[in-house]
């Protein structure tokens, strides 16, 4: 028998960079997962294997032994951490094989941690609420990113969509329609900081006030019209309003030629949306559009990324069953 836990990836729909001085952002699920599997085997340790990473670490039951490349594993060892104080550990052998892009801005490292909390949860016969594994998910977090927003554990235990603005928490938002949709996430292959890019707009602000702060309000107002055409189902509106905010993002410097071909050339072969999530600079861009239309778009942009997913939103955030 073992354990198989799966969580989904997240995008930003809207409102990402704008955040920061506290205008809301749209969060959703989409159906690229990390998974994770835990069985009994007959080694007195815990051995992680990532599959996706290429990296391997044995830790024994009291935690007192780590061996191999741990500076890559602090978020997975901080998941055992916590479930420690829960219970006793028992020896496991846990694969770790994820299908979400690593460092592009889908929340991997955070649908990792959910996936693998919910499954040696269930393995050590823990029955954790979704706020519990959130909330150790979290932790994980805090190594990878300091000082996480707390968006993509939250997106990843829950699935859905979310309204999110700093210091009021989360809001899961009532949405239709987009069961007729596909999402497409087209790689860059660009890598970036987003510390750096989060400075750099803040700077932009900084010089330029009376310029930005009309911008960073009609942002908000961009999400908050997002969020009422979600729940009406007006998809055609939804995409719409992806490629404004993609203007917006254009205009305070985190967009580049890379990520704008990708974006016009999936909108002339019929994408509803399309614009970069999170930090930009690189990283992803996210198309919005029927299925119907999913495999001309894929077609169109192909040439243009280094890799290429498909993935349905996900409303179910992470669950969990065991495998006979």
């Amino acid at each position: 028998m073992r354990v198989v836990s799966e969580a989904p990836g997240k995008i930003i729909l809207a409102g990402e960079h704008f955040v920061v001085k506290n205008e809301p952002a749209i969060a959703a699920a989409i159906g690229l997962k990390a998974k994770v599997y835990v069985k009994e085997h007959d080694k007195p340790w815990i051995e992680i294997d990532a599959k996706n990473l290429g990296i391997r670490i044995r830790l024994s039951a009291d935690l007192s032994r780590i061996e191999g490349q741990v500076n890559r594993m602090k978020q997975f060892i901080k998941v055992i951490e916590c479930l420690k104080k829960l219970s006793e550990l028992k020896p496991a052998y846990i694969v770790i094989d994820s299908e979400i892009p690593v460092a592009v801005g889908l929340g991997s490292s955070a649908s990792t941690a959910v996936a693998l909390t919910a499954a040696y949860a269930e393995y050590l016969g823990l029955k954790l609420s979704k706020e519990d594994i959130s909330s150790i998910a979290y932790e994980a977090e805090k190594i990878v990113h300091k000082s996480p927003s707390g968006i993509d554990n939250t997106i990843a235990t829950y699935g859905g969509v979310i309204a999110y603005r700093r210091g009021e928490g989360f809001l899961p938002l009532e949405v239709k329609g987009l069961e007729q949709c596909e999402i497409i996430v087209a790689d860059t292959g660009i890598e970036r900081s987003t510390g750096a890019l989060v400075e750099k707009v803040l700077r932009l602000y900084d010089r330029y006030p009376e310029v930005f702060m009309p911008l960073y309000h009609a942002a908000g107002h961009l999400v908050i019209e997002m969020a009422h055409s979600l729940r009406e189902g007006n998809i055609e509106r939804v995409g719409e309003l992806m490629n404004i905010c993609q203007g917006m993002l254009y205009a305070i410097g985190v967009s580049n030629m890379a990520i704008e071909r990708i974006v016009h050339k999936a909108r002339e072969a019929g994408a509803l949306g399309a614009k970069l999530t999170g930090a930009g600079g690189g990283g992803a861009v996210i198309v919005l559009c029927w299925k119907e239309d999913s495999e001309k778009i894929v077609q169109a942009i192909k040439e243009l990324a280094k890799a290429i997913y498909r993935a349905e939103f996900d409303m179910k955030g992470v669950r969990t069953s065991l495998e006979y």
